[in-house]
C-alpha cells in the first residue's frame, strides 16, 4: 500500500506558519493514507515537556494528531530511519518532511519525498 509518511518537522513546520499538512496531503494525495510513527508521537511529547515556542507548536500538534484518522506504526526506532525503511518498504510511498538531510537522503535512494512551503504547497 502507498502512504504519506509525515515527519515531525513538517507536522512543526506547519503549525508555526498556519498550515494542516494533514488537510493538505489529503488533498493532494486522497487515496493514499496518512501514516506516522509512534516515533513521531514520542518527539513530539518530549518537546512539549519543555518551555517556549516549540513545546508550544508541538503541545497543538499532539492534540491535533490525537484528533486525526492516522495509520501510526508502533516500531519505536529512531524516526528517520523507520521513515526511510518504511517508504522503501510500500511501493509508491511520498514522504512529507522539512528536514533537509532526509529530504536529500530520500532522494537519493528514489523516493519520492516533498517539502511544505510557508505558503502550503508541497514541493
Amino acid at each position: 500500500m502507498a502512504y504519506v509518511i509525515i515527519d515531525t518537522s513538517s507536522i512543526l513546520f506547519g503549525i508555526r506558519y498556519k498550515k494542516d499538512v494533514f488537510k493538505i496531503a489529503g488533498e493532494k494525495y486522497p487515496i493514499r493514507k496518512q501514516l506516522i510513527s509512534i516515533g513521531v508521537m514520542s518527539e513530539l511529547e518530549k518537546m512539549a515537556s519543555y518551555k517556549g515556542m516549540k513545546a508550544n507548536e508541538a503541545r497543538i500538534a499532539l492534540k491535533i494528531l490525537r484528533h486525526k484518522n492516522l495509520k501510526v506504526d508502533n516500531k519505536t526506532e529512531y524516526v528517520d530511519f523507520w521513515i526511510l525503511d518504511a517508504a522503501s518498504k510500500n511501493a509508491g510511498s511520498l514522504v512529507i518532511t522539512n528536514d533537509t538531510k532526509l529530504f536529500k537522503n530520500l532522494k537519493s535512494k528514489g523516493i519520492e519525498a516533498k517539502k511544505l512551503s510557508k505558503s502550503g504547497e508541497l514541493r
